[in-house]
């Protein structure tokens, strides 16, 4: 509801309600006090849990016919391991600019750059747990 509330000006942006992740289906999605950390990764046993729809990237681009991606901006509070995968972007996104949460991703740091070797990757640090990582195709 507040994304719609949000965009409701923007008449190129279209709202769509579902998580990316690694695999496509219902999935838990934890409810975290802010709404600016909730994610499908549980940061304690007191989060709120929900069901949610989830669809893997390219899952995404071929329901909604996208065949390529310029530029891929993403801060989803620790899923970046279930996005940033290289069957999930190879060939598909351009240029990623986004969020890493090391402390809340459920994969090493190191595993999940190794799946962006296909991309020139620069990161800037803005906290001691989270950097901005930016990634142009080579």
């Amino acid at each position: 509801k507040r994304l719609c509330k949000n965009t409701h000006y923007f008449k190129n942006i279209v709202p769509l309600n579902f998580a990316i992740s690694d695999f496509t289906g219902k999935q838990f999605f934890y409810l975290y006090k802010s709404h600016l950390g909730s994610s499908l990764n549980s940061r304690s046993d007191k989060d709120e849990k929900i069901t949610v729809e989830a669809l893997t990237f390219p899952d995404f681009l071929a329901q909604q016919g996208i065949d390529f991606v310029d530029i891929l901006k993403f801060d989803i509070e620790g899923g970046e391991s279930y996005l940033l995968k290289r069957d999930h972007l190879q060939g598909t996104v351009g240029c990623l600019v986004g969020e890493i949460h090391t402390d809340l991703i459920t994969t090493s740091e190191e595993d999940m750059l190794v799946q962006l070797s296909g991309y020139e990757i620069k990161k800037l640090p803005i906290s001691e747990k989270r950097y901005i990582i930016y990634g142009t195709n080579e």
